[in-house]
């Protein structure tokens, strides 16, 4: 736990230095919002708060949590409402896609024309691209 998000990031890179390759090192960050605006959290924390969650529930014994106090002062989902939210999907593997598209929905995933950012999905005919926070790159799916 750091005071701030600066000091988590500078303690990350002090980790790094000093902890075997193998250690997975994840940062959970706070919603950067002001308590007098209304306005939405940006995607990108959105999903990495929420990659962060998911590897906390599947915490193994090399990987270290670093977090600002302010991240932990703001509220989460509760654990089986995080996990009923998580799709596990199987290569060859049949799914409803109309029902997959509205989890994705539910989500808070963004239809978009070209999938470029993570939590973003797109439908062109029987193809789905997707593009969850726990990858590098978008991936494809076709029905």
């Amino acid at each position: 736990m750091t005071e701030s998000l600066e000091e988590a990031n500078v303690f990350i890179d002090n980790l790094r230095f000093f902890c075997d390759k193998e250690m997975e090192i994840s940062l959970f960050p706070y919603w950067e919002l002001d308590f007098f605006e209304e306005f939405t959290p940006r995607y990108d924390i959105v999903f990495q708060r929420n990659e962060t969650l998911y590897k906390f529930t599947k915490a193994r014994e090399n990987q270290l949590f670093v977090c600002p106090i302010q991240s932990l002062l703001q509220k989460t989902v509760p654990k089986n409402v995080f996990l009923n939210q998580t799709q596990y999907l199987i290569s060859n593997e049949e799914i409803d896609r109309e029902v997959f598209i509205s989890k994705l929905l539910e989500a808070g995933y963004i239809n978009t024309e070209l999938v470029q950012d993570i939590g973003a999905f797109s439908v062109r005919g029987g193809i789905l691209d997707i593009f969850p926070p726990l990858y590098e790159n978008p991936i494809r799916m076709e029905w």
